[in-house]
């Protein structure tokens, strides 16, 4: 087996169908399998060729319109109210943060400058339109409140900032309540009841529950709450999330948000549940996730005029004017304005302001509010992709060499070997099995890199119950190849996934496909934020269901991956883990033989059936021209347009019909011919 690879055909690690025409993969997929090695075999490590890339300054490149991922993640707990939002002294400056950005009000002013964003403003103004956030950020400030009066820390300074920072949040929230007894009565409805209670149809049954709530204890709802204690209240709140039974969500199904209907604001209950999800997961992605992981380069001009748009005379129709443009078929319309084309990349933010002209005129500062937002998320970017000054750049040697300058391929590659002349090549050596690719970078990571991945659930960075495995790399395509993999002499890690994307891949791919998406782009922001200037991360349609992020890291929230197999490495990987057994015995160098014959057995299958699929595909797109042109009739005879073109026949139905309707983007699985679906199989 290891005579058989040792100078395969490279054109076997090579997917046309998936690379842009400037020669750089679309989309590639990438995955860990965990099948370690004996377990009695000695300990080993592959040669790793690394220049270490120091941390960036992120004060001055947040990325974010928020400031503080764990303030994100508490301010998440406000607005989607699944669990309630306990403050814990960890945790407290954080939930000071999230309250100075929701509301500043109930803070003291010099406490909310203190707190508050450059961006802050526009988020809040977006946020109050689509949630009545005052209601919902109470419980926040009545937990902040008691993380103030309970807490205990031994600096003498910062022991007389909470006791005064808890007098003044309680004189805010005493004075807010009365003023606003109507939002108190609406908390406790919508916040504190049960999940089913919050989110019943209507305010009209929120109202009832509340009353019942009153009679029961001869009090008013308002009264009731101000009158118990911390303690009572937040014994409350943990009964009540003891007993909420927790939604199991399937495999490829998305995380349902959970919303009380009576938090929203009223003119949003008036549309669909579809589009009121969709406004309120835009909103969410903006204000708690990294703007940088869905917004690139790319997308500036587009999103410039999207905000022209909005703040135009008449918003509603130039938007809708913008979406039929980016939804129209390309042989109808092959040129698309710049928005058109942003819109079409980023459909979360298409569906979301689909939905949103709907309520432009019963609330008029709406389209605004999401031009506000759209342009700080711009400027945002602009800072966080922006060069470094020459002083700072001298000590961030990696970027300016690797990721400053649009190098030639075969630059970068020189260079490389100029620089190390004696770098190990041989899979055998490096742990890496990618004909056709040499190492064009030196890795990022060191071996024992413990750089952050963020706070999002998936987390199995941290986890010991993996053992090591082999890391593959696939395109995207009907039939898929493999186009590499890394045998892992560590834990499988967001790490080990962007040291071999750097260094085999001298342009990195438009989208790369991988479970921990969230995990990856917080681990590159930290060091490496000129990586993310073109690429996009997304998490696979299939463990979606295991994140809490936002719609930046869904893969069906971009247009440009419709279609695409997001799922190609775990098809893969279960046709390895099949030799499981063989392989765990097979120690290090058999196990990188035998999976090196595997992969070349496995793209082999799939060239073939490329060709055939990609020869249909030509003949169809032959009959499209033609219908475009006007030069097809009803009865086209597909069968003699395959012959024509020396290309493979397909026996299609007899009522098939090849006028307009005839492409509907949904590919034969047998053939590749795209057929109605009325027509049947095809």
């Amino acid at each position: 087996m290891r005579l058989c690879v040792i100078k395969p055909d490279e054109g076997l690690y090579e997917c046309t169908v998936c690379c842009l025409p400037d020669g750089r993969y679309q989309v590639i997929t990438a995955d860990g399998i965990c099948l370690g090695f004996d377990a009695d075999s000695l300990p080993f490590s592959f040669e790793h060729l690394c220049e270490a890339a120091p941390l960036v300054n992120m004060r001055t490149r947040e990325g974010c319109m928020v400031i503080g991922e764990q303030a994100r993640r508490m301010m998440r707990h406000v607005l989607v109210p699944d669990d309630p939002a306990a403050v814990t002294d960890r945790t407290l400056p954080s939930a000071e943060k999230a309250l100075g950005c929701l509301f500043p009000m109930l803070l003291d002013d010099e406490d909310a400058e203190k707190t508050g964003s450059a961006s802050g403003s526009s988020i809040r103004r977006l946020l109050s339109m689509v949630w009545k956030v005052e209601a919902a950020v109470l419980p926040l400030a009545e937990s902040l409140l008691a993380a103030y009066q309970s807490t205990q820390v031994k600096r003498v300074k910062e022991r007389q900032r909470r006791a005064d920072c808890a007098r003044r949040l309680q004189a805010s929230i005493t004075v807010w309540r009365a003023a606003n007894p109507e939002a108190v009565a609406l908390m406790v409805g919508a916040v504190w009841n049960s999940q089913a209670d919050s989110t019943a149809d209507g305010a009209a049954g929120v109202a009832g529950n509340i009353s019942s709530a009153g009679s029961a204890t001869g009090k008013a709802p308002g009264a009731d709450t101000a009158g118990q204690s911390a303690a009572a209240r937040k014994g409350r709140r943990s009964a009540t999330a003891k007993s909420r039974p927790k939604s199991k969500v399937k495999p490829g199904e998305e995380p349902a948000l959970h919303i009380p209907k009576p938090l929203l604001q009223p003119y949003l209950l008036l549309l669909d549940e579809n589009d009121v999800d969709h406004i309120c997961r835009m909103a969410l992605a903006f204000a708690l996730d990294p703007v940088i992981a869905g917004i690139k380069q790319r997308h500036f001009d587009g999103l410039t005029d999207i905000v022209s748009a909005l703040r135009s005379s008449k918003p509603r129709s130039s938007i809708e004017q913008m979406v039929t443009d980016a939804t129209s078929r390309p042989v109808q319309r092959p040129d698309r304005s710049k928005a058109a084309q942003c819109l079409v990349e980023l459909r979360h933010i298409m569906v979301a302001l689909q939905a949103a002209v709907l309520v432009f005129e019963s609330a008029p500062g709406f389209a605004d509010a999401i031009a506000s937002v759209f342009e700080e998320a711009v400027v945002c970017a602009r800072a966080f992709y922006s060069d470094f000054a020459d002083d700072v750049k001298a000590n961030h040697q990696y970027l300016a060499r690797y990721l400053d300058s649009d190098f030639p391929e075969e630059k970068l590659l020189s260079e490389f070997r100029a620089r190390y002349p004696n770098a190990p090549s041989e899979p055998g050596a490096t742990g890496v099995f990618m004909p056709g690719r040499d190492q064009c970078r030196a890795e990022a990571y060191a071996k024992g890199d413990t750089t952050s991945c963020g706070t999002c659930e998936k987390g199995f960075a941290s986890s010991d119950k993996y053992s090591d495995g082999a890391l593959t790399i696939c395109c995207a395509c009907s039939h898929p190849k493999i186009l590499g993999f890394v045998v892992l002499d560590r834990k499988e890690s967001p790490q080990v996934l962007i040291n071999a994307l750097l260094s085999r891949f001298p342009r990195l791919p438009r989208y790369l496909v991988y479970d921990f998406a969230c995990g990856v782009v917080r681990c590159a922001m930290v060091k490496l934020p000129w990586m993310l200037r073109d690429l996009c991360v997304v998490s696979d349609r299939f463990h979606v269901c295991n994140h809490t992020c936002s719609h930046f890291f869904n893969a069906n929230s971009y247009g440009e991956l419709d279609f695409k197999n997001t799922l190609t490495h775990e098809q893969r990987n279960a046709s390895i883990r099949k030799m499981e057994k063989i392989l765990r015995g097979a120690g290090r160098y058999g196990y990188l033989a035998l999976l090196c014959y595997h992969t070349s057995v496995l793209n082999s299958f799939a060239d073939s059936k490329t060709v055939y699929q990609q020869d249909s595909l030509a003949a169809a797109a032959a009959v499209d021209a033609r219908a475009a042109d006007g030069q097809a009739p009803a009865d086209f005879d597909v069968e003699a347009a395959a012959r024509n073109s020396a290309k493979p026949a397909v026996t299609l139905p007899a009522q098939f019909d090849v006028r307009a309707d005839y492409f509907t983007r949904h590919p034969c699985r047998c053939c590749g011919y795209t057929v109605p679906k009325e027509a049947g199989r095809g």
